[in-house]
């Protein structure tokens, strides 16, 4: 009688594994898929603390990392000494990257 038990325990136990391993791999599989998808396009990016000139901070960062791109973010060009000073122009035509130019708005607030 309580081998009975025994028995019939086990083979329930394996069926119910058997059903959440199919409902983990049926309903699971695609979200794992898309989140192993979604972590691998994540762009890295890096930065370090530069020369106080722009040109030259961009420059130099160039040589001691592989970059694909660049951004720049600036000012409006009413109040940027950087556009003024034809950075994004200079840093596209030395660095032979795609320079993305990003320009704050007018009303942003600055926080420190």
């Amino acid at each position: 009688m309580t081998r009975t038990y025994l028995v019939r325990g086990m083979i329930v136990g394996l069926v119910a594994g058997l059903f959440a391993f199919l409902f983990a791999k049926v309903v699971g599989e695609r979200w794992v898929g898309q989140a192993i998808a979604f972590e691998s396009a994540q762009d890295k990016a890096a930065g370090m603390t530069g020369d106080p000139d722009p040109y030259t901070a961009t420059m130099n960062a160039l040589e001691l990392f592989d970059v694909d791109d660049i951004v720049i973010s600036t000012y409006s060009e009413t109040r940027s000494g950087w556009l003024r000073a034809d950075l994004i122009e200079r840093a596209r035509k030395s660095s032979q990257k795609p320079v993305k130019h990003i320009t704050q708005p007018e009303d942003a607030q600055v926080t420190a």
